[in-house]
């Protein structure tokens, strides 16, 4: 599906049929990284794939890049070209969209839901140069990311408004004073996100994410851990940290 923009952007979608539903892929071709030659330009949005069908649809007529497209560059007997608003076929749409609701059969048709906007998660406000993660557009849905953080009680949760502004989306607060702390991000099926403090079940899961910590470290010496009661020697095999299940095992 190729979808032509008031300013000749090209918004394009791709759905692959799978056992679980259709997978989507979104990408967008701005005027500037759109090829000249004709050939290139197809390249560009079907690339080497060979589409069942293509969809060209733009909600304003009289458009010379949609009449480009269509004559030239996704001429095929597979396109099906619109050039109409979609005001007319709102009706329709909710019509569908119940009948897609109510009778299971539908189901076959089902599109894998995915992340529409970006979020990223810092330990500090607006620390987007060393964020502890990202979640990108375009991931399927529902999702969970687990990860620690250390030297702070706060985790802050930032959504992108567009390609360049971020807002601030809440603040997530610990009262706990650790060391370390799990923090599990969570996007359900419809998009919504939460965020939230998660206690280690046990020694080995702390372990984990002390060993989060000592990846990111420079040096590969052998690291003692001292946890509560615990002592635990950890070392770094597969440039990875872990622990030796005994106090007496060979470090090499």
């Amino acid at each position: 599906m190729a979808f032509v923009g008031s300013d000749n952007d090209l918004a394009i979608g791709e759905m692959k049929y799978t056992q679980n539903g259709y997978e989507k892929r979104m990408f967008c071709l701005t005027p500037e990284m759109q090829e000249k030659n004709v050939e290139r330009f197809r390249q560009q949005i079907i690339g080497d794939k060979n589409p069942k069908k293509i969809i060209l649809y733009s909600n304003t007529t009289g458009s010379p890049f949609f009449k480009m497209l269509r004559n030239v560059v996704l001429k095929s007997k597979e396109l099906i070209a619109i050039e109409n608003n979609l005001k007319g076929y709102i009706g329709r749409f909710v019509a569908e969209t119940i009948k897609w609701v109510k009778d299971n059969c539908y189901t076959q048709f089902h599109i894998i839901p995915t992340t529409i906007t970006e979020f990223t998660i810092t330990s500090k406000p607006e620390n987007f140069e060393k964020p502890l993660i990202i979640v990108y557009p375009g991931e399927k849905l529902p999702l969970s990311k687990q990860f620690v953080v250390e030297d702070s009680n706060n985790v802050y949760v930032y959504f992108n408004t567009d390609k360049t502004t971020r807002e601030l989306l809440y603040t997530l607060e610990s009262s706990e004073n650790e060391p370390v702390k799990k923090v599990t991000f969570n996007v359900d099926n419809d998009g919504f996100p939460t965020c939230g403090f998660k206690p280690f079940e046990d020694i080995n899961d702390c372990m984990e994410g002390f060993a989060e910590i000592l990846n990111k470290l420079l040096f590969t010496l052998p690291v003692v851990v001292l946890i509560e009661n615990y002592s635990i020697i950890s070392i770094k095999e597969n440039d990875k940290y872990k622990g030796l299940d005994e106090w007496n095992g060979k470090i090499s």
